[in-house]
């Protein structure tokens, strides 16, 4: 099964967030610092995990449970969660 259209947004992440450094990597994906920044705004700076899905709705679901685990974790060693979205990350048809 394919991920519906709708769900993925063009864009979003070069529009506001300028990537700092890498800060670590792993088999299913890296986490970037990154500056958070709307209409020249600085909102924060955050940890950006960014995941290779694929067009593969079951590996999908299996990211949402993980970003669901990560929501309700709570530790002073660990970052929390804050936000998600779905992106295109190279020309395709969506964009």
């Amino acid at each position: 099964h394919n991920i519906p259209a709708g769900l993925l947004n063009c864009g979003y992440y070069g529009r506001f967030f300028i990537e700092e450094r890498k800060l670590g990597s792993g088999s299913f994906g890296a986490v970037f610092l990154c500056r958070h920044v709307m209409d020249e705004i600085e909102l924060g700076a955050f940890a950006v995990k960014k995941l290779a899905l694929g067009d593969d709705t079951k590996r999908l679901r299996h990211v949402m449970r993980e970003v669901k685990a990560l929501e309700r974790l709570r530790h002073m060693n660990i970052i929390d969660y804050k936000h998600s979205w779905l992106e295109v990350s190279r020309h395709s048809e969506f964009c």
